[in-house]
Formats: structure tokens, sequence, C-alpha cells
């Protein structure tokens, strides 16, 4: 759930500072697609994190989209290979789908995602199937609970248009910094 995906990125947060960190006054918190779900929902808990936020920025996501992606993700899935022979087919593969489109950063970066099934090759590491039930709860509220968060916060996005209503209007009135990049 939501709650446990927040819970958990707190929980590194505090364990980061406490160790490595201890000097640091505040952290500064970034997240890409669900990524940045998770920032909107650790930033909707900020009166009891125990660490200081100095800023938010959330990359590439908005509710509305996320959640019209998500439609296009299950039939995705559905036709995903469940099992491939060798880790270099698992690194076509993903090309071929636009997983990534450049061949050096694919054969460093899917092995990673594949684990050895000695009885049949190389299966997916995480059953994205069985994440299925949560998918909707990761973008509820989004919006809002990204217009809420209370110290300087960022929306990167490819273009204007994944702008809905309720982010069109807090832009207007300055409530956060919108960067359009690309397109």
């Amino acid at each position: 759930s939501m709650d446990c995906l927040a819970a958990d990125a707190i929980a590194v947060i505090k364990s980061s500072i406490g160790r490595w960190y201890p000097a640091v006054r505040a952290v500064y918190l970034v997240g890409h697609s669900l990524g940045g779900a998770i920032v909107a929902n650790v930033m909707a808990q900020h009166k009891t994190l125990g660490f200081e936020v100095a800023a938010a920025v959330v990359l590439d996501v908005v509710e509305g989209t996320a959640k019209q992606s998500l439609l296009h993700m299950k039939a995705f899935l559905e036709k995903r290979p469940k099992i491939f022979a060798t880790q270099a087919e698992g690194v076509r593969w993903f090309l071929s789908q636009g997983g990534l489109h450049n061949v050096s950063s694919a054969e460093i970066s899917v092995p990673h995602l594949l684990v050895s099934d000695d009885s049949v090759g190389f299966r997916w590491r995480t059953d994205l199937q069985k994440t299925l039930p949560l998918w909707d709860d990761w973008f509820a509220d989004l919006d809002q609970k990204f217009l809420a968060i209370p110290c300087p916060k960022m929306l990167c996005l490819a273009g204007t248009d994944r702008l809905d209503k309720e982010l069109t209007m807090g832009h207007m009135v300055g409530k956060f910094q919108l960067e359009v990049i690309g397109g």
C-alpha cells in the first residue's frame, strides 16, 4: 500500500540521517513517477516526520495522467513475456518495447530486473501482476497532496498538457514551481 511505501521511505531517510549524516539539518525529497507519489505521501505526514524537508521535487507524475497510464500498464503486463531464455533476450525485448532506448544502458539495467530460474531461464525479479490491486491507491488524491506540501516544491513535466484543472489553478496562484522539460 502507499502507506507502507511512505513509511518505508521515512524509515530509510531517518536511518540514513542517523547513521551517515547526523549533521544534516534538512533533506530534499525527489521522486519520479511512483517515487513522486511517495514524496507527496511522505510530505502529507510532515508534522510527524522527525526531520526537516527543505524542498520537494516531483518528476513526471500527475494524478490524472498516472491513473490513465495504469490502464495501459495492465495491458502491457498481460503481453509481457514471463520467461526469457537468456538475459540478452530480456534486454532485446526491453529495448523493442521502448523501455529504454540506449543499448548500453539496457545491458546494464535490465539484467538486474531478472533472476535466474534454473528450470527455464530468467524471469522478472518482481511480479508486477501481484501489485495490481494497489495501483489505484498509489496515485489517489496525488494532486491535492502535492499542492498541500508545506515547503517549496517543484513539478517537472514533459508538457503543460499534463496539468489538470487543480494543478493549473495551483500553478497560476504560485503554489509551486513548474518546469517543462523537452517538448
